[in-house]
């Protein structure tokens, strides 16, 4: 039996080199608590080792890896759902590019009968506040206004309504799981956490806010290559067709031939930009 579970998944990436474990080991030093860390390796060979993590005393570390890229929403609910059967009462999901504040724990546990709790998340590129916001979306241009949250006013609950949270940082207690609410697994990346914030949303009217300096790296990458882009761009497309779909009404083949457009030109006028640039470095 553990008190907090912590989800980290990671990809290509060793976790001894993740700033999330890092952090976590950091907080459990000062923080001393029964903890049990899930790592799924989401890599396409095995990052680890189950033994690499003997020496580990601090917390209970279960290593996952089933050889696919699998979706982060099967992902989050496969493992809340084992976290559970341990009988831990939160369970915090992460990814390996952010920073736990040390404090992270504290401010948990002092929650009175808490639901859905959300950290204060910061970018670790430019220091602003990108999570938790309000955020309308416009579905048939997949575009959003975005409201920011005055954090000096937040007192330790928020209006649920029209909010949003990454999914890093995001803790979810045994109590709101009850609830029957889930990740969406028609989503497998993009849309994974503002889906699962639109679904609470319908049944609670606020949420818990924690204020603390949670860093995450959400500068993505500016230098990807055509086929990650690619592979981007088809899981960004793949929310904007779930929503016109399941928020507008849409017919599906309509859909996807209206978003196949939009997908064309993008990668028609991505790969035309870095054969452009390509052509000039060599000149």
């Amino acid at each position: 039996m553990h008190e907090h579970a912590y989800l980290i998944v990671i990809y290509n990436e060793s976790v001894f080199e993740s700033s999330t474990f890092k952090s976590l080991l950091e907080l459990l030093k000062k923080r001393p608590h029964s903890a049990v860390v899930y790592l799924w390796d989401n890599s396409p060979t095995p990052q680890h080792q189950v033994s690499e993590f003997d020496l580990i005393r601090s917390c209970d570390i279960k290593y996952l890896y089933h050889g696919i890229n699998e979706k982060l929403s099967i992902v989050y609910n496969r493992v809340i759902e084992l976290a559970l059967v341990d009988n831990c009462k939160f369970i915090s999901i992460l990814d390996q590019d952010s920073v736990l504040p040390l404090d992270f724990k504290d401010k948990v546990d002092a929650i009175e009968n808490p639901k859905l709790i959300v950290p204060t998340v910061y970018s670790s590129s430019n220091g602003l506040m990108i999570s938790p916001r309000y955020q309308k979306y416009n579905y048939l241009t997949n575009s959003c206004m975005i409201r920011p949250i005055d954090i000096s006013k937040v007192e330790g609950s928020l209006a649920s309504n029209e909010f949003f949270a990454v999914g890093s940082g995001m803790t979810i207690s045994r109590t709101l799981w009850d609830t029957g609410i889930r990740f969406n697994e028609s989503l497998s990346f993009y849309g994974v956490d503002t889906e699962f914030c639109n679904d609470y949303a319908k049944k609670f009217n606020s949420f818990n806010i924690i204020k603390c300096n949670f860093q995450h790296d959400a500068s993505g990458d500016n230098n990807e290559d055509f086929e990650k882009l690619k592979w981007r761009l088809s899981r960004y497309f793949e929310h904007w067709n779930f929503s016109l779909v399941k928020k507008l009404g849409w017919n599906v083949f309509l859909a996807k031939m209206y978003i196949s457009f939009f997908k064309t030109f993008l990668l028609a006028k991505s790969y035309a930009k870095k054969n452009l640039v390509n052509k000039f470095i060599k000149l």
